[in-house]
């Protein structure tokens, strides 16, 4: 929430959603990163509880051939799995220890490539004969417990994921259902009605705290903006009353018999009390700038701009300025009249005012910018100070300082972009829509 000229503003793209999604966002991140810690650790249990599984089966076979040679069963008549050979080897031939042997086959259902095939085996002395027993069996390769793996996990991000935005919806569309309230109704707050925002009390303690703090501080920002418009038009009323009496009077004394060093303290005098009341008419603008009070509406810019170089014409022509205008025709603008004719009024003004005899100026309009450029002497001040209130390339000058902040005022009011370009006597004010 900002304070921008006297109306608060606030971005409300989706208010409550924001908030809701950054967390979201944050929750989706950590959950995949959890499922692909897990995924691995899960890959490595089930590789070993598979391998387990195969070295219990397998030993388990070769303990019930051993047990049947034991009770004396001919090696004919052994009852014994396919995938278990018993090999009858020369007693005085040494105790082949347990082995285990990991290997690749191929299957006999599938008979295509290789599978991974464990064998295990070892030989044992009953009475007088000396068996090697050994025993076989094709398990599943990691490859393919991974194609499995990764296939249920991703199936099961899915659901977490829309368990997740669902979620979410719920909670922005239910839970955080008065915040929304709020902060649209903060969203169409205009100071300039000068009425504070009504809200409906929520259940939820915060959100009721929150909505009495906005109803005090728009009420308070009303109050403020009353007392600050009034005391403006006050002022203002006040301060050019004792003006024109002063004017007035002035007049009058430059109608009497007085020498010449009279006419000229009369002459400074009058001069101060027009440049006076000049900042006085400025600074009302100024306020009434920063409070909004002018409309927009669409105008044909570009009449606007002949018009005030036709104002301007006789007073260029006295400086023996010379002027070049390429104005495009039908340059429509979202622009309030009164302040077209004030921007372009300063604008000429301030390439008159500062110009050299024999300069020139030269206005270009087009769709996309205003373009003035002017000559003048080389800038004394730096060119960001330009567009201060008060701010003027000679400080003794008769100008009161506030044109080009007014000019930039009225552009970032109607989001229009203001530039100033000095090449040592060229001056360039580009006005971009």
């Amino acid at each position: 929430m900002v304070w921008d000229t006297g109306l608060i503003q606030i971005n409300d793209n989706t208010p409550g959603m924001r908030l809701i999604t950054k967390f979201t966002l944050l929750y989706i991140i950590i959950t995949g990163f959890v499922i692909a810690l897990g995924s691995v650790i899960v890959f490595r249990e089930i590789i070993n509880r598979v391998d387990n599984e195969a070295y219990i089966k397998l030993n388990s076979w070769i303990r019930g051939t051993v047990d049947q040679l034991k009770e004396g069963v001919p090696l004919e008549d052994l009852q014994i799995h396919t995938d278990i050979t018993v090999e009858e080897l020369d007693f005085e031939q040494p105790l082949i220890a347990h082995y285990e042997i990991d290997s690749v086959g191929i299957f006999p259902p599938r008979r295509r490539g290789d599978d991974r095939r464990l064998i295990i085996g070892e030989s044992f002395k009953i009475g007088n004969r000396h068996y090697l027993v050994k025993a076989h069996s094709f398990i599943a390769e990691p490859d393919e417990i991974q194609e499995g793996l990764e296939k249920s996990l991703y199936i099961t991000f899915l659901i977490l994921l829309a368990i997740v935005v669902v979620i979410s919806f719920f909670i922005s569309n239910r839970i955080l259902l008065p915040f929304n309230k709020s902060l649209q109704a903060m969203s169409t707050f205009n100071i300039k009605n000068q009425l504070p925002i009504k809200l409906k009390q929520p259940r939820t303690r915060e959100f009721k705290k929150l909505n009495e703090f906005l109803e005090k501080m728009t009420t308070k920002a009303v109050n403020d903006y009353k007392s600050l418009k009034e005391f403006t038009e006050n002022a203002s009323h006040e301060i050019q009353t004792p003006l024109a009496i002063i004017r007035g009077k002035l007049e009058l004394m430059m109608e009497t018999n007085i020498d010449e060093n009279q006419a000229e303290y009369i002459n400074s005098i009058q001069n101060a009390v027009n440049k006076l009341s000049a900042v006085n008419h400025t600074l009302v603008l100024l306020t009434k700038l920063d409070n909004q009070e002018y409309a927009s509406e669409e105008i044909n810019f570009s009449k606007y701009v002949k018009d005030g170089i036709w104002d301007f014409q006789e007073l260029i022509e006295m400086h023996s300025i010379k002027l070049r205008q390429d104005i495009k025709e039908g340059v429509l603008l979202n622009l309030n009249p009164f302040l077209a004719e004030i921007l372009m009024n300063n604008l000429l003004s301030n390439a008159v005012k500062h110009n050299i005899p024999d300069g020139y100026i030269n206005v270009v309009l087009t769709n996309s910018e205003l373009r003035i450029e002017n000559s003048g002497e080389p800038l004394q001040v730096p060119v960001e100070d330009l567009f201060k209130r008060f701010k003027k390339n000679k400080q003794s000058s008769s100008s009161t300082g506030l044109g080009l902040a007014i000019v930039k005022q009225i552009c970032d009011m109607q989001d229009m972009n203001i530039d100033y370009i000095n090449e040592e006597e060229k001056h360039i004010i580009r006005v971009h829509f």
